[in-house]
C-alpha cells in the first residue's frame, strides 16, 4: 500500500486484537433499544442501512467516508514530511440504539480522542475531532489509533447501559483492552 495514511488506518482496523469473525457481546436491553428504534424509524432511515463507504486515496492524503450499519464516520487527513500541512479531522455520528445510548457512545469516543490529544467537540450524538501540525510519525500513530477506535466502537451503543459505561469503555480502549466480553 503506497498511501501512508491509508496504510496506518488499515493497520488499526486490522489490529490483531480484533477478531473479525467473532460476534460482539450483546446486552439485552441495548438490543431491545435497537429493535425499538428500528421499528419506529421511518422507511427512509432503514433504507440507508446499506449505504456505501467511499475513500479518496493518494500517497499523502486520505478521505474515508464510512457508513457502517446506522452510524457514519468521516476521516480526512494529510500526512507528509511538512509538519504545518499535516492534519486529521474525524467525525462520528449516529447508531441504531436510542439517543441516550448513542450519546454515551459519542462521549466515550470523545474521551478517547481527548486523551489522544485531539481537539474535540460533541453535539448530541455527533463528535468532531481535529489533530493538526504534528510530525508524520505522530499522524500515522493517530491514524492507527482511529482504525482501532472504529473497530472498537462497532455496535458499542448497545453496550452503553449506564453512565459508568462511558468511562469504563474509554479506559479499556486506552489501556489496549479491546475485548468487550
Amino acid at each position: 500500500i503506497a498511501s501512508v495514511p491509508f496504510k496506518a488506518l488499515l493497520n488499526g482496523i486490522l489490529h490483531e486484537d480484533f477478531h473479525q469473525t467473532q460476534l460482539r457481546p450483546i446486552e439485552f436491553k441495548g438490543f431491545m433499544s435497537v429493535m425499538r428504534e428500528q421499528m419506529l424509524s421511518p422507511p427512509s432511515v432503514v433504507e440507508r442501512f446499506g449505504d456505501r463507504s467511499y475513500a479518496l486515496i493518494s500517497d499523502k492524503y486520505l478521505n474515508f467516508s464510512s457508513r457502517v450499519g446506522y452510524h457514519y464516520s468521516i476521516l480526512d487527513t494529510y500526512c507528509s514530511q511538512t509538519v504545518n500541512m499535516n492534519y486529521i479531522t474525524f467525525s462520528f455520528k449516529g447508531g441504531a440504539a436510542d439517543d441516550t445510548r448513542k450519546n454515551r457512545r459519542v462521549r466515550a469516543i470523545a474521551l478517547i480522542l481527548q486523551a489522544s490529544d485531539f481537539a474535540v467537540e460533541v453535539t448530541g450524538d455527533k463528535v468532531d475531532a481535529r489533530y493538526q501540525k504534528h510530525e508524520k510519525t505522530l499522524i500515522e500513530q493517530k491514524l492507527d489509533m482511529l482504525g482501532r477506535l472504529l473497530q472498537f466502537t462497532r455496535q458499542m451503543d448497545m453496550l452503553m447501559t449506564n453512565e459508568a459505561s462511558v468511562d469504563a469503555l474509554s479506559k479499556n480502549f486506552l489501556a489496549g483492552k479491546y475485548n468487550l466480553e
